[in-house]
Parts: C-alpha cells; sequence; structure tokens
C-alpha cells in the first residue's frame, strides 16, 4: 500500500490536529473538518501555527508516521517519531562510528563529497557559472539563474517549499530504514542525518525549482495566495517523490558502506 503526506499549512490560517478513532481530525476556522486515516499516512508535514493534542501527535509515533516540523525557509526544525525501526544494524554502526575519533572528520568529508557531486549536477543543468563552488555562493547562483525567467514566484521562495516537502520526506525514509531519532535531529548524538541528507538532496531540486517556474511564469494568475503557490509547489514535489526515493535510497546505500569502511 502506497502511503500519502498529509500537509499541514497554518500559515494562513490556525490548525489543529486531534484524534478521532484510527484517524486525525483536522479543523479549521470556518470550514468543514477534513479526517485522516493514520494508517493510510506516510508522513506529516507541518508548517505555520498547527496545534497537536497530545493522543494524536502519540498515535502517529506509534504508527510509525514521522511528523516533521518545517520551518518558512525550508529546514526541518524537528520531528516527532516512535522509537521502533526496521533496521536496528545501522543505528549499532553509528554507535560505534561516533566512538571513533576520526568519525567527525570522515563523516564531514564524505557529505561534502556527496554535496559536491549533487552541486556539480545542478549548475551543469541549468547551465550557470558560479564564482565559487562553495555551497551559498553556487545556491545564489541557481536562484539568479532561475529569476531570470521573471516569475511572479521569487526562486528563493520556490526552493524553501519544496526543501521543506524533501526534508519531511527524508525523515520518512530515514525512519524506514530504521534510524534512530538521536541519529537523525542530531539530538544526543554527533549525527545530524536529517540535515545531512537534505543538504546533499537539495540540489536534486533545482530541475523542479526551474520547472515551477516555468509553470508560474504561464499560469501564476491563477495563484492569487501564498497558500495556493504552496499546494501547487506540493503537487510538483509529489510528483517526483518517487524519483527522490531512488536517489535517497542510492545515497543511504553509500553512507551504510561508508559507516562500515570507517570501522574497518
Amino acid at each position: 500500500m502506497m502511503r500519502k503526506a498529509l500537509y499541514l499549512d497554518g500559515a494562513a490560517e490556525p490548525v489543529e490536529v486531534v484524534l478521532d478513532g484510527p484517524a486525525l481530525r483536522i479543523r479549521r476556522y470556518a470550514r468543514a473538518d477534513a479526517r485522516a486515516p493514520i494508517r493510510l499516512l506516510g508522513r506529516i508535514v507541518v508548517s505555520g501555527s498547527v496545534a497537536w493534542r497530545t493522543d494524536a501527535l502519540l498515535a502517529c509515533m506509534d504508527a510509525g508516521v514521522p511528523v516533521v516540523f518545517v520551518a518558512a525557509d525550508g529546514a526541518a526544525r524537528g520531528w516527532a517519531v516512535g522509537a521502533q525501526g526496521t533496521e536496528e544494524d545501522i543505528n549499532l554502526l553509528l554507535e560505534d562510528a561516533c566512538l571513533d575519533r576520526d568519525w567527525k572528520g570522515h563523516r564531514e568529508d564524505w557529505i561534502r563529497g556527496m554535496e559536491r557531486r549533487s552541486l556539480i549536477a545542478a549548475i551543469n543543468g541549468l547551465k550557470v557559472h558560479p564564482a565559487s563552488m562553495r555551497g551559498p555562493e553556487a545556491w545564489a547562483a541557481c536562484e539568479a539563474r532561475v529569476d531570470a525567467l521573471n516569475a511572479p514566484v521569487k526562486a528563493a521562495a520556490i526552493a524553501a517549499c519544496l526543501k521543506g516537502a524533501l526534508s519531511a520526506h527524508v525523515a520518512q525514509l530515514l525512519r524506514g530504514q530504521g534510524i534512530a531519532g538521536r541519529f537523525a535531529t542530531g539530538y544526543g548524538a554527533p549525527v545530524r542525518l536529517l540535515d545531512d541528507f537534505t543538504r546533499i538532496l537539495a540540489w536534486e531540486l533545482w530541475p523542479l525549482v526551474w520547472e515551477a517556474a516555468l509553470y508560474f511564469c504561464r499560469h501564476g494568475v491563477k495563484h492569487r495566495t501564498e497558500a495556493d503557490v504552496r499546494r501547487r509547489l506540493i503537487r510538483f514535489y509529489e510528483a517526483q517523490a518517487p524519483k527522490m526515493e531512488r536517489r535517497f535510497a542510492d545515497l543511504f546505500w553509500r553512507f551504510r558502506w561508508h559507516v562500515r569502511e570507517v570501522l574497518r
């Protein structure tokens, strides 16, 4: 069964989430309640003003559905996830790796190497020539290239929304690999895999940012509010989600191999 993502956007109006039997009931002011069966959910993406009842949050955690809280810039602020995983061996490997005094340097080198590969693919795809190959400068060059299309929505806003969707998706995929929460978020461990994998995979979003900007050049008048724009961008991301899952699977395989090599 293909589980779907649930996006809860409280930026324009507050949202309340309560438990209703085996489902979440989503309440918004002056609108009919919506109901989302938990068993059908793969991840929940929360932004803006969203109030959770504790039993609703615990029900998601017990069902293995990560609830990811995303900031306006697309960064994952944190997540709520249950303790159970499907592949605990990777956590044992990470426990051992964190005891290795050279692990931090090895990990940072690996992340930089993987990010550089993705960065080069992104700038080649957009045909940009940044003054520096450092991440911030290359990212700004990609934004400038997309903004040259003169779309009514800026590249930075498009990228931030898509990155938020990606962060939550990565959280779900890490959960599926059995990654313990402390290794995903860095709370209690010197590893932040959620940030690391999102940072690498974010460069894969640039073809989608370009496609979205072209769409808004043609159809921007249809999307009058920021909420309309976000809904359209979420549809863009979800259409590409299977491709991102394949990219994640390859990256995670490489990461596991890297950890094993460090411990040899």
